[in-house]
């Protein structure tokens, strides 16, 4: 038995969540927050991070802890999402888990640049492929762009 539509979840998400009477939703049913957002409303979202996280990374400092992620710094932070958008570029493109990144800068131009260059690159590829494409992810089947519209690191502005 499907459930009518639940209030306050974009319709693509309520068609996602099945669940039948008396038992628990499946692994993976239940969306997370980004996954309530439309596809071209993910990217933009991701566009918008990206742009504020670039901004503090301009600014910051690149020793400052980020007291969310344990023991990294600025620079910890920037190495893993910079990686992150390179890595899932290749996934969706050659189809395969195996990007191997490039190593990050550290002086702050080349960071900020470096960041700013995998975030551009990242969105584009998902732009031009479209939600439906398919695609080598680790989640749920059907293993889709959408995937990667909904999960690439959304970047906000690290804590001071």
């Amino acid at each position: 038995m499907r459930y009518p539509a639940i209030g306050g979840l974009h319709p693509s998400v309520v068609d996602r969540i099945q669940m039948t009477a008396g038992d628990a939703p499946r692994v993976g049913a239940v969306p997370s927050t980004v996954d309530l957002l439309p596809p071209a409303a993910c990217l933009e979202h991701l566009e918008s991070a990206t742009s504020r996280f670039s901004t503090a990374l301009a600014g910051g400092d690149l020793a400052a802890p980020v007291t969310s992620c344990g023991d990294w710094r600025l620079l910890d932070l920037t190495h893993h999402l910079g990686g992150i958008h390179r890595w899932a570029r290749v996934a969706v493109i050659e189809g395969h888990p195996n990007g191997t990144p490039d190593d990050p800068p550290v002086d702050r131009a080349g960071l900020v640049a470096w960041f700013e260059e995998g975030a551009a690159a990242v969105l584009a590829t998902l732009r031009e492929a479209g939600p439906a494409a398919p695609c080598w992810s680790f989640g749920p089947k059907p293993r889709t762009t959408a995937f990667y519209r909904a999960r690439c690191p959304p970047s906000g502005p690290p804590a001071s």
